[in-house]
């Protein structure tokens, strides 16, 4: 295996869990159904990752309201002590 396949091997294995990410949390998609990715130079398969059904996209829609509540109400300065950490 030549070095930029394990450096790729090794990113891919780096990668946060093939999940969606809604509410703070990893979660599969309510449809279980998946889309695969492919290295269109080789034709491999990269991954696998979750197909999101409306109502995944309604539930971080409504995650994301949530989270803006909160964060608009929070002091500008907290918000960007938040954005250097």
């Amino acid at each position: 295996m030549s070095s930029s396949a394990a450096q790729f091997d090794n990113a891919i294995a780096a990668l946060p869990p093939l999940k969606l990410f809604i509410g703070g949390q990893w979660v599969d998609s309510d449809s279980n159904q998946r889309i695969d990715v492919v290295n269109p130079a080789t034709g491999e398969l990269l991954a696998s990752i979750p197909d999101a059904s409306a109502r995944d996209v309604n539930g971080a829609v409504e995650s994301a309201r949530k989270a803006l509540d909160g964060w608009r109400l929070t002091p500008p300065f907290e918000r960007a002590a938040a954005a250097i950490a």
